[in-house]
């Protein structure tokens, strides 16, 4: 394969008409950046090309409100600064390029089989959504591949891919056989208990800790249903006696957790949930914020 503009239009339409189904507008068009690069991005993924490909659709720049085109194109330029920065000051370290027709292969081979559309990407390396992985070999065929130095950090940190045409980036799945710490030193020993006369008071009614507002329900790839789902161990589907609870007074919390898992789980939808599990209290947005970019680069 070979760099092509009419290829390289059809991936960013591809990635726009998936970023115009989220709420955020500011991902619904590309852009030009300071170095009149056309990007383009959706949450799990950015493109950023050294020239507009002909075909490619309508950008910010030939719509009729110029200054609101340039304020989202100026926030949006902060996020990639974060996306990119880890390749930009040289914490990565180059990887084995995914060879394409292994990649086209097990894209046959997973969808015949109904799996979940991840891809390997090595022992070492991360796994990531296999039809973004694709779209990215088909826009930079010969390209050079990095991960973050940190064996364990690159494992929830994006993959970048620099070629003579522009650079990208990738955002990975989480998965079990992949930790992202390092294992932690044994735990000291537990301190004795203080006397009766020193512990603390009792709880206050309202602080009563068996009182909860909230489950975490999921619809995994490919599943028709809503889940209970315990986002600390990843698992889904258990009974509501052994699923998490969450309180109010950390609802905030709670939707920015919600919302990463949404970024690192393509095609996933999560949710948050009264106790009767019907009323829905948040829906997650799968976009990722320059600050849990930054968390995830420097973790």
């Amino acid at each position: 394969m070979k760099y092509t503009e009419k290829t390289a239009a059809a991936v960013l339409n591809s990635l726009l008409r998936a970023a115009r189904k989220t709420p955020r507008e500011s991902l619904h068009d590309a852009w030009t950046d300071e170095q009149g690069r056309t990007c383009a991005m959706d949450g799990y993924r950015a493109y950023c090309l050294n020239a507009a490909p002909a075909g490619m659709k309508a950008t910010w720049t030939s719509r009729p409100d110029p200054a609101r085109a340039a304020a989202r194109a100026a926030d949006n330029n902060k996020i990639l600064a974060h996306v990119f920065n880890a390749l930009d000051a040289g914490k990565t370290v180059e990887m084995p390029a995914p060879d394409a027709d292994a990649v086209k292969s097990f894209m046959a081979a997973d969808k015949e089989q109904g799996g979940r559309g991840v891809y390997d990407l090595g022992k070492d390396f991360p796994a990531v959504n296999v039809k973004y992985l694709w779209d990215i070999i088909r826009l930079f065929p010969v390209a050079k591949w990095y991960v973050l130095a940190d064996p364990y950090a690159r494992m929830v940190s994006p993959v970048f891919i620099v070629a003579d045409e522009g650079r990208a980036c990738l955002l990975p799945i989480r998965q079990d056989n992949k930790p992202w710490k390092a294992p932690e030193a044994p735990a000291p020993a537990p301190a004795e208990k203080p006397a009766a006369d020193e512990r603390p008071e009792n709880i206050p009614a309202d602080e009563n800790p068996w009182k909860c507002d909230y489950f975490v329900y999921s619809r995994p790839t490919g599943e028709k249903r809503f889940l209970l789902t315990n986002l600390r161990e990843g698992t889904v589907g258990m009974k509501k006696f052994y699923a998490p609870m969450y309180k109010e007074k950390h609802l905030e919390q709670i939707k920015e957790m919600l919302d990463l898992a949404a970024a690192e789980n393509p095609g996933a939808v999560f949710q948050l949930r009264k106790l009767d599990g019907k009323k829905v209290v948040y829906t997650a947005v799968p976009t990722v914020t320059p600050e849990m970019f930054a968390a995830m680069i420097a973790a």
